[in-house]
This record gives C-alpha cells, structure tokens and sequence, in this order.
C-alpha cells in the first residue's frame, strides 16, 4: 500500500469505470481529489487493485470514495485500506461517508470498522464514526 499521488489518477478513473459506472468520477475530478484530500492505492503486479480517497475539512474526514478491483474484493484490502485511514485522521477526526442502500458487502465492512447509519441521501445511507464512541444521530436524520 502507498499513499494516493497525482500519477495515480488514469488508474483510479479506469478503476471508476469499471465499480462505478453509472457514477464515476473523471480523472481530472480525481486528480483534483489527490491534491486536496488524502488516500491510498494497492497495486499488485503493477496493476492498481483498490483505493481509497478521503478529504477532510473541519475536523471531519470524509470517505469519498473507496474502490476494491470485484476479483479482489473479499480479500480484505478494503480492510486495510479504512484502517490505514483510521491510523491518520480518526484520533483528531470524526470520520463519515455515503454508501448506496444497495451495496450490502460495503455497509457490513464499514459496520465492522464501528461505522452506523445515521441518516440518508437519496439512495445512499449516511454513515458515521465517531472519534468518542458516542453518534450523535441529528433530529432530521431518517434511518
């Protein structure tokens, strides 16, 4: 694993492409991404598997993206990709993310990391990690 560069951009969006097809982002969006935020790349045999983007503002990291290569998925790089996250923004950082309703694999490894639903958007779930343990759920928010 090695932290995200700007030369990682091409491989991420060819990645994006592949998990995200209906809502990939760019390669100059994710370039954009890099410079202003934070994250990780695994390759293997020089061919990016998975990645992680992260932005933080405010005390607040949020996962932006986090994307597995389907054949690799299940051997626990996502897992290390959030904890490599956790290592470097959750002692200082509340950290959050949106997740699609419908992607049952990734809600259980971010509820594994201690992540819960604290709301949504449109068709994704809000979810939060809360640096003191305690989630303060807001009064609007519907679970």
């Amino acid at each position: 694993m090695q932290s995200i560069r700007a030369e990682d951009a091409h491989a991420i969006a060819e990645l994006e492409l592949t998990l995200f097809r209906d809502n990939c982002l760019n390669w100059k969006t994710i370039e954009s991404e890099i410079q202003h935020g934070e994250g990780f790349a695994i390759y293997n045999g020089g061919r990016l598997i998975a990645y992680l983007l992260a932005r933080t503002s405010v005390g607040i990291t949020d996962i932006l993206r986090l994307g597995v290569l389907s054949s690799e998925q299940g051997r626990g790089y996502g897992t290390s990709l959030i904890q490599a996250l956790l290592q470097i923004r959750h002692p200082r950082n509340e950290i959050m993310l949106t997740v699609r309703k419908n992607n049952d694999q990734a809600i259980r490894l971010y509820r594994r990391h201690g992540f819960v639903i604290v709301g949504q958007l449109h068709d994704s779930w809000v979810m939060w990690l809360h640096r003191h343990g305690a989630v303060v759920i807001p009064a609007r928010a519907t679970v």
